[in-house]
């Protein structure tokens, strides 16, 4: 009957408005079950914690598992790719694209509003963003506890309303997350170690993993304590996901480079700009503006309308100075035409405005010019330890 209904769906759009195909429903939970790096999709009941398999191996090591809506996403990290799973199958539906073979990509998740996906680089210890149009990452602040100290990172959950991250390490530890700054701050934690982190946005109650054997647990997030439910039946889980409502509001996730006042990009000047958003949409160059530190326009081509990353090719390149990007809230979501999210309260509407800052190497002082005064700013800079 499946089969049927998928095939009608494929001849019929009108069809496909009809009926879901058997779609899981929100607040149905997977995972990826491992056995010698070799993944396979499962499904697991949250009353009991008992799970069954979701169709054969996969052949590659998985990580981090998402849901945006019924759309699920993995990251293979034997190939270096992002991949959408049918969660029907557990089969590979798409290999939407390479994210670089310097990267092993931990922890995924959904933001509920947005649709991006977050996840923590364990080579770097870095948070990124990964595009779900291209798999093109897009670095953050390194993960860090006050203290400067960096465990592993091991899974990522965003709260149901889209406004806190909260991340587990492999020790069992909750922490929440400053995606400004990158600081963790500790919640609490359990004894024995812990794989996969998910929240279910339908409930609010979120749920983790332990290993060797793994049973599902439910975690406090209040005090990071974690309740057992029960056996899954399986040794070692990871990338716990719920299905979640889909998300259609266009915001912006990640910029190339990175950069701000406090954190300027030095050495070669930078000639092309990348913004990337939560979800496709339309512009052209009216819908953005570029101003200088003195506020005079910058010449710029934009491309990327239809997808998910803005490209802005500067007239001008940066160099020494500060350009601030406007994107006007006139950029529309080509699913539905829902106007840009600029300042991220998660409702239609309000332009965002980013700061791209670039230093010369040899501006020690951040003046915007190299000159016999960066001399003294680089010895107070050395004597003080600065890297």
């Amino acid at each position: 009957m499946l089969r049927v209904c998928r095939l009608l769906a494929a001849l019929s759009p009108v069809f496909a408005s009809w009926v879901a195909c058997g779609q899981p429903e929100p607040g149905t939970l997977f995972g990826v079950q491992i056995d010698d790096r070799d993944a396979r999709l499962i499904q697991i009941d949250t009353a009991t914690g008992a799970a069954h398999a979701v169709g054969s191996p996969l052949g590659f090591d998985v990580d981090g598992l998402a849901f945006d809506g019924d759309l699920l996403y993995a990251v293979d990290n034997t190939n270096k790719r992002l991949v959408r799973l049918d969660p029907l199958t557990g089969e590979v539906a798409e290999d939407i694209g390479p994210f670089g073979d310097f990267y092993v990509i931990d922890g995924l998740s959904a933001n509920p509003l947005t649709g991006s996906l977050a996840g923590v680089d364990l080579i770097s210890g870095r948070l990124v963003t990964i595009s779900r149009s291209s798999g093109q990452v897009f670095e953050g602040r390194m993960i860090l506890t006050p203290g400067g100290a960096s465990p592993p990172i091991t899974g990522l959950a965003w709260s149901p309303d889209g406004g806190t991250l909260y991340a587990t390490s492999f020790s069992g530890t909750l922490y929440e997350v400053d995606r400004g700054t990158g600081i963790i701050t500790a919640i609490g934690s359990s004894s024995g170690s812990a794989l996969g982190f998910d929240i279910d946005a339908t409930s609010g109650i979120a749920y983790g993993v332990s290993t060797n054997p793994a049973e599902l647990q439910i975690v406090d997030l209040a005090t990071g304590v974690r309740t057992t439910v029960g056996p899954t039946g399986f040794q070692e889980i990871e990338g716990l996901a719920f299905v979640r409502p889909r998300p259609v509001v266009p915001a912006v996730l990640g910029r190339e480079p990175f950069t701000t006042a406090s954190l300027p990009v030095t050495g070669d000047s930078v000639s092309e700009l990348r913004v990337m958003l939560s979800v496709p949409v339309n512009f052209d160059d009216g819908d953005i503006e570029i101003e200088n530190a003195s506020g005079s326009p910058v010449a710029f081509a934009s491309s990327g309308s239809g997808g998910q990353v803005v490209t802005l090719a500067l007239e001008v390149p940066i160099s020494g100075d500060s350009y601030r990007v406007t994107l006007r809230d006139t950029i529309e979501s080509v699913a539905d035409g829902s106007a840009l999210d600029g300042d991220g309260d998660g409702s239609p509407g309000a332009d965002a405005v980013l700061e791209f800052t670039h230093r010369c190497a040899g501006d020690d002082n951040f003046d915007g010019q190299v000159s016999p005064a960066d001399f003294t700013a680089w010895i107070m800079n050395f004597n003080a330890g600065c890297p």
